[in-house]
């Protein structure tokens, strides 16, 4: 263990705290809003009554943490890394479960207990902060800080392929602005054969709606075809993006 071990644990606890008051405060407000008296059979007092005793065990482990000159709290998870390090099946399933759960909670019957941004936010961090504990002795990263990004960024990969699974439908009419205009200037540029006269491309985003003409190479493709094909072409073009700015 370093100084830079110690900070990091530091950074992100002080963060975590902030998360976690920001939450608090969030359920708070929207229990008064919606005027929910305080009760133990309520479902958002119940989630108050245990992010509560979330926060004084965090609390108590950073206080620990702080006052202690050797930092027996990170001695620990250093030693519990060490430990997954030597039984890596027992990471696997968890890095599984913690990566697609934020998806699943947004997604699943429980969504309208995440809909405020603290809400969001909460569970994004500490699913990915689990995660990153168990991706870092998987591997042979060393920054917490880059295992927390990986962690993440594969947490939103998830959420936004789930996301996009909704753009791929066979609803006859248009699922959002202009995407009816999309498709049209994709096909001018085949518009003699399917129109029977020729229509100049539109000047708008040339270069877009030539890469999404291509399913028109091909007579009679479903909609849904079309839809999956720029969901492709965002997931593509973005991840070379991506490797290409790192």
């Amino acid at each position: 263990m370093d100084n830079k071990d110690i900070r990091d644990f530091k950074i992100v606890s002080i963060f975590s705290l902030f998360v976690t008051i920001g939450e608090l405060y969030q359920i708070i407000h929207e229990n008064k809003t919606l005027g929910v008296p305080f009760s133990l059979r309520s479902e958002r007092w119940l989630i108050f009554i245990l992010l509560f005793g979330f926060l004084f065990l965090l609390v108590t482990v950073i206080l620990a943490g702080f006052s202690s000159e050797n930092l027996r709290i990170v001695h620990f998870f250093n030693r519990l890394q060490g430990y997954l390090r030597r039984n890596t099946w027992l990471s696997y399933p968890f890095i599984g479960l913690f990566i697609l759960l934020f998806t699943f909670l947004i997604f699943g019957s429980l969504n309208q207990s995440f809909q405020g941004f603290f809400s969001r936010l909460f569970l994004f961090w500490f699913l990915g902060i689990g995660a990153a504990f168990l991706i870092k002795p998987l591997t042979s990263i060393k920054s917490c800080w880059l295992a927390i990004a990986i962690s993440l960024m594969s947490i939103t990969l998830i959420y936004r392929l789930a996301l996009f699974t909704q753009d791929i439908s066979t609803y006859p009419f248009s699922l959002g602005w202009s995407e009816g205009s999309r498709y049209y200037y994709a096909s001018l540029f085949f518009s003699k054969r399917l129109y029977g006269f020729r229509i100049s491309p539109s000047v708008l985003h040339p270069t877009r709606y030539l890469m999404q003409s291509i399913p028109f190479l091909f007579s009679k493709l479903p909609l849904w075809f079309h839809r999956l094909w720029q969901v492709m072409l965002w997931l593509v073009f973005t991840f070379w993006a991506a490797i290409a700015l790192g």
